[in-house]
């Protein structure tokens, strides 16, 4: 399980793993952060864990990692589905696809349930119903959301803690082992945090957000930002529609790919 926090802020060991157990573990995490939930949660889809993040963070938006969704794809189809292109195309693209809006997603996904005769098919159902749990637009209301889609860091910071670790250690090569790696972790962040100070980055947009984000973020993910900052001054047009209550407001539109606006702005 991860939730939306940039890196290691503790770890717990569980006997079992019922109901209960994940409830203590979120119920512990909660007042390590001083009772402030995280805005998403991002899992698999263990029922057991759901229950828990439903408990415990109720005002949490409960999200499903897409890569263990995409993974059972070759499990609920015949083979030649699985290895028919078009069909893979078009479903990866309409799971992963962070632009299209909800509207737009449901009847693409209409269309290739139909088209490929997975009206009956129960797993995709399921999936359907979920759809609002996984499928990327439907969290576009949240920021940064486009760079949380899946447990990936969870996984590889498992693969991390193996280095350093193995299942027959006693408990107290276990924390001797645990204690070295969050140090190595640390000193890598520090590492970064120095490289980023040092950091000199050229800028590709006019927009002051992109110089804010050039002096917050670390050099990884500013490179990712910056990408998401070019689409939108590229491939995007805004309009002030004025103040509200302090509030600056704007209406964001994207622009076509037959666009004039957009073909101007090359």
């Amino acid at each position: 399980m991860e939730v939306f926090d940039p890196y290691t802020v503790g770890s717990w060991l569980l006997s079992r793993e019922p109901i209960e157990s994940y409830e203590w573990l979120l119920k512990a995490f909660l007042r390590a952060r001083e009772g402030e939930a995280p805005k998403i949660v991002l899992t698999d889809q263990d029922a057991t864990i759901k229950q828990a993040v439903e408990s415990v963070l109720p005002n949490s938006r409960h999200r499903l990692c897409i890569w263990h969704i995409m993974k059972k794809l070759q499990a609920k189809v015949t083979d030649d589905l699985f290895k028919n292109k078009d069909f893979k195309k078009r479903f990866n693209k309409l799971g992963w696809n962070m632009h299209i809006k909800p509207d737009e997603f449901e009847k693409k996904w209409d269309l290739i349930i139909n088209e490929f005769n997975l009206e009956d098919e129960r797993w995709f159902n399921d999936m359907f119903e979920l759809h609002d749990k996984w499928i990327p637009a439907y969290f576009s209301d949240t920021r940064m959301s486009g760079l949380m889609k899946t447990t990936s860091r969870s996984k590889s910071m498992n693969s991390f803690f193996n280095t350093y670790s193995q299942s027959e250690n006693l408990l107290l090569h276990f924390m001797m082992n645990y204690d070295t790696t969050i140090q190595k972790q640390r000193n890598t962040q520090q590492e970064i945090d120095h490289q980023t100070k040092k950091a000199v980055y050229k800028l590709i947009s006019p927009r002051p957000i992109e110089k804010h984000v050039a002096n917050v973020y670390t050099s990884t993910l500013f490179y990712e930002v910056q990408k998401e900052i070019y689409k939108g001054s590229r491939y995007c047009q805004y309009e002030h529609l004025g103040t509200k209550n302090g509030w600056e407001l704007y209406k964001v539109e994207q622009l076509n790919k037959n666009s004039d606006l957009k073909k101007n702005l090359r």
